[in-house]
C-alpha cells in the first residue's frame, strides 16, 4: 500500500494585521466567540448588580481638609517632636501622626466640637443602640444565662453605659475617616465620607481643628513640664556648683598647696633646682673639655696657636704675642744675615724664653681650671641631693594634686551643665510664652458638590467589566478543561494525516433511520462528504483495484457502524460492487439491525473455509451485500479469530469479487481486534465523535494500535453540529461553499 498523498493546503488570505498578530489574536477571538454564552450571562449579572447598586445604595459625599507638617523642631530639654528630612525618619513620624489622628482622644474632641456647634450632627454620627433594642438584648442574655444555670451578670453602672455609648459613637465616627499623604510631600489630607455633604464638611473641619488643638496642647504641656524640670535641675546644679567650689578651696588650704599664680611651692622649687642642675652640668662639661685641651698642650710642651687664640687670659696673650714677634724677627734676620748671626741667635733665645713663660702660664690656667671643675662638681652633688630630697618630699603633694585636679574638673563640669540648663530654661520660657505646633492648616473642607459613590455610569461600567472578566475567566477555564476533538487541526496533530473530514449531525424526521440517510436524502451534505471520502481512499490506494477498508473508532457509539453502512449504500447505488462486513464479534449492532434473523455469517464462512457469498444478505433498495456475524458463540476468542487464516481467506475471496469491502470493527480502546485484522486490511477510516472523544483516549488507542495508525487513510469527525462547529473552525471553505451554492449540488 502506498503512503498517503502529501496534503497541500489552499492558500490562506493574510490578515492586514500581519501573520504573527493575527495568529495571536485569532485563537483568542475564537475562544470568546465560543464562550459567548457564559460571558454574556456574567456580563448581564454584573450589569444587573451595577444597576441595583446605583438605584438602592445611598450616595456618599467626601470632604477634604489639608494639613502641612512642618520640619521645625520644638526644643525644651529634648526635642518634643522631631521631623527630620530623611525619608525613613519622616515616614515613621508621619505614621505616628496618622495614629494620633485616629486616636480616641482626637475623636472625643471632634464629638465635643460637633455637639457645641450642631447637636443634631453630633447625634447623627453616633450609632447608639435604641433603648428598646438594648432592653430586648439584655433580656435575652439574662434568659440564656438562666437556662444555662449561670449566675446573673453583674449590674452595669450608668458610667459604664455612657462610656460604652461614647465608644460606639467614636467607632462609627472613625468609619468615615480617611487619612493619606499627598505624594511624597509634607501635606496630609484628611477626608471624611458621609451620606450628608454638610456633615462631611463639618466633621472634616472638626478633625483638622481638633488635631491642631491637640498638637498645641501637647507642645504646651511638654514645654511646661520641661520648664518645671529645668528649674528644679537648675536649683540643684547651682547648689552643686557652690559646694564644688567650696570643696576645691578647702582642699587647697588643707593640703597647703596654694602658691602665687596658682602653682604649688614644691613644684616651683623642683623646677628651679632642675634648671640650676642643668646649668651646672653644662658648665662642668665645658670646663672639662677646656682642661683636657690645656693639659695636652702642656704635656706636649708646644704652644697651640689655635687654642691660645681661644683663651682669654691676659698674661698668656702677652707672652704669645711676644713669642710670635720674636719668631718673626728671627726668621727675617736669618733670611737676610744668616741663622748664625748674633741677632738671630738672640732672637731665638728670646723666643724660647717667651715660650717657657707661655707654658708656665698655661700650667697655672690648668690648675685653676681643675680647681673650678672640682668646685662645680661639689655644687652639682649638693644640688642633686637637694633635688632628690625635694622629690621624695613632694610625693604626698603630688597625690594631693591629683585629687585637686579631679575636684577642679568636677567643678568645671558642673559649671558647664549649669550654663546649659540656664540657656535651655530661657528657651523654654520663650516657647511657653508663644507656643506653636508643627502642623499648619493648608485648606479647610468645603461642601462637596457631588457624591463620590454611587456614580451611575462608573458603577454600572465597573460591574459590567467585572462581569465580563468573570465570564471570560469561566470561559477560559472551560476551554482549558475541554480535552475533546473539535477541529481538524487537533485530529491532524494526533493522526499525522491531512485527510480529515467533518460529517454533520444527521437530522430528519424521527421515522428515518441514520442507517439509511444516504437512501432517504440523496442530495444531503452527507452524500457529498462520503463522495469526497471515496476520492480520498481511491487517491491513497491508486494501485488497488480491490480495496478492503476498515472502519474503527476510539470509543463505542461514535457512529462508526452508521458511517460504514451509508458508505456502502453510496457505493452500491453507484453501481460499484460493494460488500459490508460486520466485524464486531462482541457487539454486532449492524447484524442486529440489518439481518436480525441471520444465523450464519462471517464466523461460519471463516470456520468452514467457504466463500462468503453463500452467507451474505442483499440490502434493498441499494443492493448492498451485507455479511453478518452469525452466531457469536462460535468464535469464543474474537481477537484470535481476527488474525486467523480463515478470516484472511474470506476477505481475499470477497475482495476478488467486489471493488470495495467495508469492515465495521470494534473500538480500539476496548479490544485489539482492529490491530489483529490490520495485516488483511488495505486502509482504515478513523471515526471520532465531535466534542465527545477525549484526546487522552485517542492517544492511548493510537499508542496501542500502531498498525492501524500507520494504515490510517482518513479521519472523519462525526456528528459535527454546524453552528457549534463554526465557533471552533471558521476556515471551513467546503461547508461555506455548500451553503452558498446549495442549489448547484441540490437541484
Amino acid at each position: 500500500m502506498q503512503k498517503s498523498r502529501e496534503f497541500v493546503s489552499a492558500p490562506r488570505v493574510v490578515s492586514l494585521l500581519g501573520p504573527s498578530l493575527s495568529g495571536k489574536i485569532g485563537p483568542v477571538l475564537k475562544m470568546l466567540r465560543r464562550q459567548a454564552l457564559p460571558i454574556a450571562l456574567c456580563a448581564l449579572v454584573g450589569l444587573g448588580y451595577g444597576v441595583y447598586s446605583t438605584l438602592l445604595l445611598m450616595p456618599q459625599y467626601t470632604a477634604y481638609t489639608a494639613l502641612l507638617i512642618d520640619t521645625r523642631k520644638v526644643r525644651a530639654v529634648q526635642d518634643a517632636y522631631v521631623y527630620s528630612n530623611s525619608g525613613e525618619t519622616f515616614d515613621a513620624g508621619l505614621a505616628t501622626q496618622f495614629e494620633v489622628l485616629r486616636s480616641d482622644k482626637v475623636a472625643r474632641s471632634v464629638l465635643s466640637r460637633l455637639t457645641a456647634t450642631s447637636p443634631a450632627t453630633a447625634s447623627s454620627t453616633g450609632s447608639g443602640v435604641p433603648a428598646d433594642q438594648q432592653t430586648f438584648t439584655s433580656a435575652m442574655k439574662r434568659l440564656v444565662r438562666e437556662m444555662l444555670g449561670r449566675p446573673p451578670a453583674p449590674p452595669i453602672s450608668h458610667e459604664q453605659v455612657m462610656a460604652a455609648r461614647q465608644q460606639a459613637e467614636i467607632n462609627q465616627l472613625r468609619q468615615g475617616l480617611g487619612i493619606r499623604r499627598v505624594g511624597r510631600s509634607y501635606i496630609v489630607e484628611i477626608a471624611y465620607t458621609s451620606t450628608d455633604p454638610v456633615k462631611s464638611a463639618r466633621i472634616a473641619n472638626a478633625y483638622g481643628e481638633a488635631y491642631l488643638s491637640e498638637q498645641l496642647q501637647t507642645h504646651a504641656e511638654a514645654t511646661t513640664q520641661a520648664t518645671a524640670w529645668l528649674r528644679t535641675q537648675l536649683d540643684d546644679l547651682r547648689q552643686a556648683v557652690q559646694a564644688s567650689e567650696v570643696a576645691v578651696q578647702k582642699y587647697k588650704v588643707e593640703k597647703n598647696i596654694v602658691a602665687p599664680g596658682g602653682q604649688r611651692i614644691d613644684e616651683r622649687m623642683v623646677i628651679d633646682l632642675n634648671a640650676q642642675l642643668s646649668a651646672v652640668s653644662s658648665e662642668i662639661t665645658k670646663l672639662e673639655a677646656r682642661y683636657a685641651k690645656i693639659k695636652s698642650v702642656v704635656n706636649a710642651n708646644q704652644i697651640d696657636a689655635t687654642f691660645l687664640e681661644a683663651t682669654s687670659s691676659g698674661p698668656i696673650e702677652q707672652a704669645r704675642t711676644k713669642f710670635e714677634i720674636a719668631k718673626k724677627n728671627e726668621r727675617d734676620i736669618s733670611k737676610r744675615l744668616g741663622p748664625n748671626h748674633a741677632a738671630a741667635v738672640r732672637l731665638r733665645t728670646e723666643a724660647r724664653e717667651f715660650e717657657k713663660l707661655t707654658l708656665t702660664e698655661m700650667k697655672r690656667v690648668e690648675d685653676a681650671t681643675r680647681s673650678e671643675i672640682e668646685i662645680l662638681r661639689t655644687r652639682e652633688t649638693a644640688l642633686k641631693k637637694q633635688y632628690e630630697e625635694l622629690l621624695g618630699s613632694s610625693f604626698v603633694a603630688n597625690e594631693a594634686g591629683i585629687q585637686l585636679r579631679e575636684l577642679e574638673r568636677n567643678n568645671e563640669t558642673l559649671k558647664s551643665l549649669y550654663s546649659t540648663a540656664t540657656q535651655r530654661l530661657q528657651e523654654a520660657n520663650q516657647q511657653q510664652s508663644f507656643p506653636f505646633a508643627d502642623i499648619r492648616l493648608m485648606s479647610a473642607a468645603t461642601l462637596p458638590a457631588s457624591p463620590i459613590v454611587p456614580s451611575s455610569l462608573r458603577t454600572i461600567g465597573a460591574w459590567l467589566l467585572a462581569g465580563l472578566f468573570a465570564g471570560t475567566a469561566i470561559g477560559a477555564t472551560r476551554e482549558m478543561l475541554d480535552e475533546t476533538i473539535r477541529t481538524k487541526q487537533q485530529a491532524e496533530r494526533f493522526f499525522g494525516v491531512n485527510e480529515v473530514q467533518y460529517l454533520p449531525l444527521l437530522t430528519g424526521p424521527q421515522s428515518d433511520s441514520p442507517m439509511t440517510h444516504v437512501i432517504d436524502y440523496p442530495r444531503s451534505e452527507l452524500v457529498e462528504l462520503l463522495q469526497s471520502l471515496k476520492v480520498t481512499v481511491d487517491t491513497a490506494l491508486p494501485d488497488k483495484r480491490r480495496r478492503v477498508i476498515g472502519f474503527v473508532s476510539a470509543a463505542p457509539g461514535e457512529g462508526c457502524s452508521t458511517l460504514a453502512k451509508n458508505m456502502g449504500d453510496l457505493l452500491a447505488q453507484s453501481g460499484i460492487a460493494t460488500m459490508l462486513i460486520d466485524g464486531d464479534l462482541r457487539q454486532p449492532e449492524l447484524s442486529r439491525l440489518l439481518a436480525p434473523k441471520a444465523d450464519k455469517g462471517l464466523v461460519d464462512a471463516a470456520t468452514l473455509g467457504s466463500a462468503a457469498k453463500g452467507f451474505t444478505v442483499t440490502l434493498l433498495p441499494s443492493g448492498l451485500e451485507f455479511l453478518p456475524v452469525g452466531e457469536q458463540g462460535k468464535a469464543p476468542h474474537p481477537t484470535c479469530f481476527m488474525s486467523s487464516p480463515g478470516l484472511h481467506s474470506v476477505l481475499g475471496d470477497s475482495s476478488s469479487s467486489h471493488a470495495y469491502v467495508l469492515v465495521d470493527l470494534p473500538c480500539l480502546s476496548c479490544c485489539a481486534d482492529a490491530e489483529a485484522i490490520a495485516p488483511f486490511v488495505d486502509g482504515f477510516v478513523f471515526v471520532i465523535e465531535w466534542g465527545k472523544t477525549q484526546q487522552r483516549m485517542i492517544g492511548a488507542a493510537i499508542a496501542n494500535n500502531r498498525t492501524v495508525h500507520d494504515k490510517c487513510l482518513s479521519v472523519v469527525i462525526n456528528k459535527a453540529y454546524g453552528p457549534a462547529l463554526e465557533q471552533y473552525d471558521t476556515n471551513q471553505t467546503r461547508r461555506d461553499y455548500m451553503k452558498k451554492y446549495a442549489g448547484y449540488v441540490r437541484p
